[in-house]
């Protein structure tokens, strides 16, 4: 990762450490930079073109990433609702 430019080579570490970082945020209760990474996360995975994978790999890797955000973004809301 490229911190000035925002570029990555390697798209899934990208994704896996903005995960665990998210998941580190929720814990210490850091709800504006959660917000922060949950929105990248979100752009990232309208963006999420691999050419090297088939089309049905694609879909369930996009799909299982989908299913991880809304995941740390459902924690976020049920703590915010308290």
């Amino acid at each position: 990762f490229h911190p000035k430019t925002g570029d990555c080579q390697n798209e899934r570490l990208w994704f896996k450490t903005n995960i665990k970082y998210g998941q580190l945020l929720y814990e210490m209760n850091e709800t504006p930079k959660l917000q922060q990474v949950l929105n990248d996360l979100h752009a990232f995975g309208g963006n999420n073109t691999n050419t090297t994978m088939s089309s049905a790999a694609a879909e369930s890797a996009s799909s299982t990433q989908s299913m991880e955000i809304y995941a740390l973004q459902i924690q976020l809301f049920s703590r915010q609702r308290e």
